[in-house]
């Protein structure tokens, strides 16, 4: 299929696979898409930037370089910012067409009907796209499908003007007249409102004036000098800001026009400077609409599906969505009139041209042809070719894949030959295939369990997913390298154990636990042997802080303490090799400051040798470049190990160095070399009673938290 992307050349259109179906999404043949001409130029302009004007521009972004120069040295940083800077992504968020095939549990719509969609990186501008269904709304007009295409851009005016509360009778100024502001000046009006607008672009006021708004200026200057006594002896009622532009003092001289306790709603992108001299004499309040409606960006809304209680939240974004459709419908607005160009897919170069120049169309629409054109076959490097070493596929290709996985894979030419890379995007198809020239990128996992050649799954996708994944490749006889963790259940562990009980002969399962085949791990192993007394075991954890809406704190990821601390459990039950009797679990109450109740956990674990070991694992406190400590003590020593980096031994108060390397050496390498030799012996690399009993406590611990 076509699909518009966006890279360091500009944009271009692509032929990629098109989505497969998913429980909980739909599968939808796009017929039209809407161009948002604010957020889409202003990404093409972003991305021509000079790579080092936009590292200093996104602080984060260079936080996240220094660390990854820190532990991985300038070569590895080097490949990372080529890979970045030599990435595809995807353009448009809000579309219509039909529904093709439904996922499991979709239950608001069915084969064959028309609907309207929003959502970056799901109604894009392709001619199938893959959506939650909370991101689609039913229509019912095929003649209005073009209109239905832009149901994201207006549920965003329609987000706004519900937060500026205003209502019939009063006077609300619209400030930017592109495409977003024109609709949200339709919709005031459809409310019964009395509505003004300013736009320096003549061509905007034009196509306002044309929708019957006669009180449309090109400045603040000539509003001001041509507005009505009685506005002006009232003031605005509300402000909707949707310009995208760099106004000078643009918030001040809106606040300045508004009347004492109005309100002032602020959608595009300006810069928020604000004299506080203008918005506290007159108690104004002052908001930021963020897109669609509430939501947006909580993925257990978009993503797992669940609603908010109406009689809670009336307007969320799908029933914002719902009411513009309907608005369309019922002739209430006149969505029509702003469209000014409809053009096929592959003139999208020409289209976005045209969108930098002075003179510019206010909108446009791709449309796609309704035929279904044959199916995408990706091409097949020097297929059946068997070689003297195992066969092995990736799947899922993230970040960790990127810069962990791959890399390690490809040295070790002579234990593996890695084939094939399985993603599910378009988007990852596209970039691994750009990037990983020499390798088989395909997107159907099943087929893929097919190939009789292939011998090893190597798994690194969502957590949630692993266990499915391993348990398909396992039944298809395909040995596995599942990245931790293996599942995230108790119901998933207990299904591993059948599954392994049940079989005579099963393939080899490993789990990603490389920790333990670290250097570090084996000095530390070796001081607790040669200890004749019980020991005591200090794992400290300084973890990143992660934003509220992370996957990790989905159900996709599991949270952090089975998604991450899994890990750590493991180590600890490899150097002590004892069987642990009794756990204790603390954490911070997970109220406090809006932490997760896995962000800061501390785990206590008593052996039956008499040992015991204390997980400290947090977030809190100042960012630390020194990641992992553990400290063990026995009755005369103590030995300290820095972020697998560096030992330092302590006997009679004395400080040894007896381990270190320039960067942290965690052990992936050694575990993929391990897992392959064991492999021709048809052994596992790790018993599975042992990472069975890691699983365990983390689920025991999960359970106290």
């Amino acid at each position: 299929m076509k699909q518009i992307f966006l890279s360091r050349k500009g944009i271009e259109v692509k032929d990629v696979p098109e989505p497969l179906i998913e429980k909980g999404k739909i599968l939808i043949k796009n017929l039209y898409s809407c161009v948002s001409p604010g957020t889409e130029i202003s990404s093409l302009n972003s991305i021509k930037k000079n790579t080092l004007k936009k590292i200093i521009e996104k602080p984060q972004v260079l936080k996240s370089l220094i660390n990854v120069l820190r532990n991985e040295g300038i070569k590895n940083t080097s490949r990372v910012v080529s890979r970045k800077l030599g990435e595809f992504y995807e353009l448009g968020y809000s579309s219509s067409g039909i529904v093709e095939k439904i996922g499991e549990g979709v239950t608001k719509v069915s084969r064959g009907d028309l609907v309207a969609c929003s959502g970056g990186g799901f109604a894009s501008h392709a001619e199938k796209i893959i959506v939650p269904e909370n991101l689609v709304v039913k229509a019912k007009k095929r003649e209005n499908l073009p209109l239905y295409s832009t149901v994201a851009l207006g549920s965003i005016a329609m987000h706004a003007v519900r937060r500026s509360k205003t209502s019939i009778g009063e006077i609300s100024l619209v400030v930017g007249l592109g495409f977003i502001g024109q609709i949200t000046m339709q919709l005031l009006r459809a409310s019964g409102v009395d509505v003004f607008g300013i736009d320096p672009n003549n061509d905007f006021l034009n196509k306002s004036k044309k929708d019957g708004f006669k009180n449309v200026y090109n400045s603040f200057e000539d509003l001001s000098k041509k507005i009505p006594q009685e506005v002006i002896n009232i003031g605005f009622d509300s402000a909707i800001i949707t310009a995208s532009n760099k106004v000078e003092d643009l918030l001040n001289k809106t606040f300045r026009l508004c009347r004492k306790k109005s309100r002032v709603i602020l959608v595009g992108d300006i810069d928020i400077k604000i004299n506080r001299d203008e918005i506290y004499s007159k108690e104004i309040e002052f908001s930021i609409s963020a897109s669609y409606g509430p939501g947006r960006y909580d993925s257990t809304y978009e993503i797992d599906g669940k609603d908010y209680p109406i009689e809670y939240v009336r307007w969320t974004l799908n029933r914002n969505m719902k009411s513009y459709v309907n608005l369309i419908d019922n002739g209430k607005i006149n969505i029509k009139s702003l469209i000014d160009r409809i053009e096929p897919v592959q003139n999208a170069v020409q289209v976005y041209s045209e969108f930098n120049q002075k003179k510019r169309p206010i909108s446009c629409l791709f449309k796609y042809s309704s035929n279904i054109e044959k199916i995408f076959k990706p091409k097949i490097i020097n297929p059946n070719n068997k070689s003297s070493v195992p066969s092995s596929a990736l799947v899922g290709v993230g970040g960790f894949s990127n810069e962990i996985i791959i890399p390690n894979l490809l040295k070790l030419k002579n234990y593996t030959s890695l084939d094939y890379l399985c993603v599910k995007k378009p988007i990852s198809f596209l970039n691994s295939s750009s990037f990983y020239k020499n390798i088989n990128v395909v997107n159907d996992y099943n087929s893929l369990l097919k190939d009789k050649l292939l011998d090893v799954v190597f798994i690194s996708t969502r957590h949630n997913s692993h266990w499915e994944l391993t348990k398909k490749a396992l039944q298809n006889q395909k040995h596995v390298f599942c990245e931790k963790p293996i599942c995230i259940s108790i119901k998933e562990l207990k299904e591993i154990k059948s599954f392994f009980t049940k079989q005579k002969k099963t393939p080899i399962l490993v789990t990603g636990f490389n920790r333990r085949f670290s250097e570090s791990a084996k000095i530390l192993k070796e001081f607790i042997e040669k200890s004749e007394e019980p020991i005591l075991l200090n794992y400290t954890v300084n973890a990143d802080k992660l934003l509220p809406n992370s996957w990790v704190y989905s159900n996709e990821g599991g949270g952090r303490n089975i998604g991450e601390a899994c890990h750590f459990y493991d180590l600890i039950l490899y150097i002590i090799n004892d069987k642990f009797i009794n756990i204790q679990v603390n954490s911070i109450n997970s109220n406090y400051k809006n932490q997760k109740k896995t962000d800061n956990f501390f785990v206590s674990i008593k052996f039956s040798n008499g040992s015991t070991a204390n997980l400290n694992y947090s977030s809190a406190g100042t960012v630390n470049k020194i990641k992992e400590i553990i400290e063990i003590r026995n009755s005369n020593e103590t030995i300290i190990m820095e972020n697998f980096q560096r030992i330092i031994l302590i006997e009679n108060n004395l400080k040894k160095i007896i381990y270190s390397c320039k960067f942290p050496e965690k052990g992936y390498q050694n575990q993929y070399e391990t897992f392959f030799r064991n492999l021709k012996l048809n052994k596992f690399s790790i018993s599975l009673e042992e990472q069975i009993q890691a699983m365990n406590l983390c689920f025991q611990v999960e359970e106290l938290l």
